[in-house]
């Protein structure tokens, strides 16, 4: 394998090809992904319109009919858990992106397997004294392999009963 990518979806953008598509055809934002409960008790999204991602004045917040489970705040506080435990466990994956080790697979998310050849040692020549002799009539074997794609995930579950008792803390 000469490369491998690994598409990450955050706040500071999209880093890796298919997420960079993502985000420029407008078929995911992030911000529709997390709705919010707002101090008036309505749910809400926050949409990225463009211009500098640290400014508020890029974001518009948009008043929605389905429920919101989590506060803005607690949103910040989860991505901000997650991030950490991700920079901690990630290092290793941060350290083969940053030496090249990289293998772009197109369309990963239908992608199960990467298939690979790899050929037989043959072709060995004969040394003999008078150049007529046969030699072995020898030819390479091309093998197929197959490496599993896997999708790296965790679910996690926050129930009504420990979300209550966060927000008294």
């Amino acid at each position: 394998m000469k490369n491998v990518n690994v598409d990450l979806l955050g706040n500071n953008g999209a880093s890796g090809q298919v997420a960079r598509m993502l985000m420029a055809n407008g078929r995911l934002n992030i911000g529709t992904m997390r709705p919010f409960v707002g101090k008036d008790g309505y749910s809400y999204i926050t949409s990225y319109r463009g211009g500098d991602s640290k400014q508020p004045t890029s974001y518009s917040t948009t008043r929605i009919n389905t429920n919101a489970t989590l506060r803005r705040d607690e949103w910040k506080q989860l991505d901000e858990s997650l991030l950490e435990v991700s920079r901690q466990r990630l290092g290793g994956v941060e350290d083969l992106i940053s030496n090249g080790l990289v293998y772009n697979l197109g369309n990963a998310m239908g992608t199960t397997v990467l298939e690979y050849h790899d050929i037989s040692d043959a072709m060995e020549a004969d040394l003999t004294m008078d150049g007529i002799s046969r030699s072995k009539n020898d030819r390479p074997d091309f093998n197929y392999h197959y490496l599993p794609i896997p999708i790296m995930h965790v679910d996690y579950e926050i129930n009504a009963r420990e979300l209550a008792a966060s927000r008294n803390m």
